[in-house]
């Protein structure tokens, strides 16, 4: 099993070297060294990869059982987005884009909540449907969802996972505008070109840094199963999915 993990990534960074050097073109650039980069987390971050892994695979249960399920299929759009947005941070983590991951982060927050919000109330679920279709729809919908009410709802339901929310989402705000301050900030221009190498200047690697990005994006993930619960209770307990999250919350 090892030596065929090993020849997966071994064959990932080879097709990266290759995509590298494709016209050198300097987005196909980009693209291959943050592919690089991840593969080479796999190993580097295996533990907290595998956490990861494990919350992806309580949302693609959730999802999957859901899906059928006629009375929530409105609700489990927001649970497809938070998990769209959950990946996405994972990746750019992995990646080594740290700042940019947290802007996903935040993103999964914000839709966990107001899947939440949303879930127990046909009058809040039309709101949110017809916010596009005029100037005043749009603006109750904004002071509605983009005010406290959302997390004051979780606080009544949930205080403490309302407060981890809060920490939660102070710090995804707070670190996607932090500089790159421990990446190579440029390279050098080879000799006789016209350009410098600028890859470098968005990644962090290996370092406390990029282990802290992944530590968030495992407790931003569970924080959002965890407010999920209260709205597919009754699947979270029938697939055991909510021992799964409270175990997986202990280490994190």
């Amino acid at each position: 099993m090892a030596s065929s993990r090993r020849s997966d990534i071994d064959r990932s960074e080879a097709d990266a070297d290759e995509l590298s050097e494709w016209g050198g073109d300097p987005l196909a650039q980009f693209f291959a060294a943050a592919w690089r980069n991840t593969v080479r987390s796999f190993t580097s971050e295996a533990q907290q990869y595998g956490v990861l892994a494990e919350i992806d695979e309580i949302y693609r249960q959730l999802i999957t059982d859901e899906e059928s399920n006629q009375d929530k299929r409105f609700l489990t759009t927001f649970l497809v987005r938070a998990h769209g947005a959950h990946l996405a941070a994972a990746s750019l983590a992995l990646s080594g884009q740290v700042a940019e991951a947290y802007v996903l982060m935040r993103a999964a927050l914000e839709t966990a909540l107001k899947g939440l919000f949303i879930a127990d109330s046909p009058e809040r679920q039309q709101l949110w449907i017809g916010r596009n279709d005029n100037d005043e729809a749009s603006g109750r919908a904004s002071a509605m969802f983009g005010g406290p009410e959302p997390l004051a709802h979780l606080q009544t339901i949930d205080a403490a996972t309302a407060g981890v929310y809060q920490q939660l989402h102070d710090r995804t705000a707070d670190r996607q505008f932090h500089a790159n301050t421990l990446a190579v900030l440029s390279r050098e221009a080879a000799s006789g070109s016209q350009r410098a190498d600028l890859t470098q200047k968005y990644f962090v690697l290996g370092d406390e840094v990029q282990r802290s990005c992944l530590r968030s994006v495992a407790q931003v993930g569970l924080c959002c199963l965890t407010i999920f619960y209260y709205a597919f209770p009754d699947r979270y307990r029938e697939l055991e999915l909510d021992v799964r999250v409270k175990q997986l919350r202990r280490g994190h």
